[in-house]
């Protein structure tokens, strides 16, 4: 290969030289981490109640939590120490681990293929709309990206010569990884099923270094299992439960149809369907080996997950972990000179979504998006018409105590309520376990001192299981807080014989 070739005909449009590709993609990636930070400082949206929860948990660091393992309330306890608790810096790793996502697709194509896979690998994968919309919130999914793309490097170094410092950093990689999403563990099938069907890596297999990294995976999510240990594995039961939910032998073909139909709005059209293309045609590129090994990384993913969907439901982002390997894949193969009309197709799809995203996020608000089209993000609008509906109800009181009922409503009040005086619990009813982590770290039962502050639903009703007076004495109301919750109101309860409320 032609190494001072900067405009070799190989080469799709848009390809900066050889010499100066690196300094290109990094202004890119700045570019687009500057931007993103900017337009969600601009934005009005507020934490949905999964963020407000995972910011919650950094408040009370564990290793292990009633829905999810424990590496997301870490970063965040991580990145709001330096730069507070506001909406901007909780979600800042998001974008943060993105571009270092997109960093690390650019090693795993170079490593691959060459500088110009590694360069279009990152540009697609920082420029879909999954990473473009997962940039402004902060989710499990990102650091699991993250030391996916760790693994799928240092697999592919290690299957083809297995040494000690492999095995090690495969194991951090695979620890950490299903720290951040129990999805990490779907990294060893597909790395088993790349090594049975690969005659030349089955020594890979029996090398000490891959039993090493086993070893130090296990050892590293050692914690979060005792922890589920002595909890009544929560975390598991969710993961299992709540997001299996199989009923027996009972088919949803439309389900399934539905979850492929949204990875290509998560990886964009044109390259989920040029991925789809590469099956269907057994297509491949000059390094066949290579397109073999980014198969097995991705496709073992998409089909366990596509079968979720058929026996109940999958959502889009579950097949996450198949998106790095699929990309590198679909990078190489468009960058091929007979490919040139696809990527230029792809391009400009995926970059005119990106674009629409990040001017979307510096305009959209409640009042001028249509109920419809708010449905989906309606989750991170709201958040300080509540603060600010709270305070103002709570600072006429005395009170200090503030009961919600619920976890995905405590997880908002508790963030509203950040930097009050105010003390925000979980009701648990008396005698009965925990469902959430709220009402096990931060609960209140009936019989704990009056008075309290109660906040539910108003149609919900009046709270007659508490004892005590009960009395209304204000309302949170709003047209993008009601959207989740309706209208709520603010409870006092106090007891029976005092009509004081100290």
């Amino acid at each position: 290969m032609a190494m001072a070739a900067s405009t070799a005909p190989t080469a799709p449009p848009l390809t900066p030289s050889r010499q100066n590709h690196l300094l290109v993609l990094a202004v890119i990636l700045i570019a687009l981490f500057g931007l993103r930070e900017l337009s969600l400082a601009m934005s009005a949206t507020s934490l949905g109640f999964d963020e407000a929860q995972y910011w919650a948990w950094a408040q009370d660091l564990a290793f292990g939590y009633s829905t999810k393992p424990p590496l997301i309330a870490w970063l965040i306890a991580g990145t709001t120490s330096l730069c507070g608790d506001g909406m901007v810096c909780v979600r800042l790793p998001a974008n943060l681990l993105h571009i270092a996502s997109a960093a690390l697709l650019y090693v795993a194509g170079r490593r691959l293929y060459d500088w110009r896979v590694g360069f279009w690998s990152a540009v697609f994968y920082a420029t879909m709309p999954a990473t473009a919309v997962s940039s402004y919130l902060i989710t499990t999914d990102v650091p699991l990206t993250v030391f996916w793309c760790i693994a799928l490097i240092v697999f592919h170094v290690h299957a083809n010569s297995p040494r000690l410092l492999t095995g090690v950093v495969l194991g951090l990689a695979l620890g950490i990884g299903l720290n951040a999403k129990y999805a990490m563990i779907f990294f060893v099938p597909c790395a088993a099923l790349y090594i049975l069907f690969t005659p030349r890596a089955w020594a890979v297999a029996r090398a000490p270094s891959t039993w090493l990294a086993l070893v130090i995976g296990a050892a590293l999510i050692a914690p979060n299992v005792l922890w589920n240990l002595s909890n009544g594995f929560a975390t598991l039961d969710h993961t299992v439960s709540d997001n299996m939910e199989w009923q027996g032998l009972i088919l949803h073909p439309k389900d399934m149809l539905e979850f492929i139909g949204t990875q290509f709005g998560m990886l964009g059209p044109v390259i989920f369907g040029a991925y789809l293309v590469i099956l269907a045609t057994g297509r491949r590129t000059q390094k066949p080996e290579e397109d073999r090994f980014l198969l097995f990384m991705s496709l073992p993913v998409f089909l366990l997950i596509t079968f979720q969907a058929l026996m109940s439901q999958a959502e889009a982002n579950w097949s996450a972990t198949a998106f790095p390997a699929a990309v590198v894949l679909v990078a190489a193969h468009l960058t091929m000179p007979r490919h040139r009309t696809s990527f230029i197709w792809s391009l400009s799809v995926n970059g005119a979504v990106a674009a629409v995203i990040l001017f979307g996020m510096m305009l959209m608000t409640p009042s001028i998006v249509p109920p419809r089209l708010l449905k989906p993000v309606y989750q991170i609008f709201g958040g300080e018409d509540l603060r600010q509906g709270l305070i103002a109800t709570l600072d006429k009181t005395e009170l200090n105590t503030v009961v919600v009922q619920g976890r995905t409503l405590t997880a908002e009040v508790i963030y509203a309520l950040r930097g009050t005086r105010y003390d925000v619990r979980a009701y648990l009813k008396s005698e009965t376990a925990p469902a959430h982590d709220f009402e096990r770290i931060r609960p209140w039962t009936p019989d704990m001192p009056l008075p309290i502050a109660f906040v539910r639903s108003k149609a919900s009703g009046a709270p007659d299981f508490l004892p005590g007076r009960k009395s209304i004495i204000g309302k949170v109301d709003s047209p993008s807080f009601g959207t989740r919750y309706g209208a709520l109101d603010v409870w006092k309860v106090e007891a029976e014989d005092t009509g004081q409320g100290d």
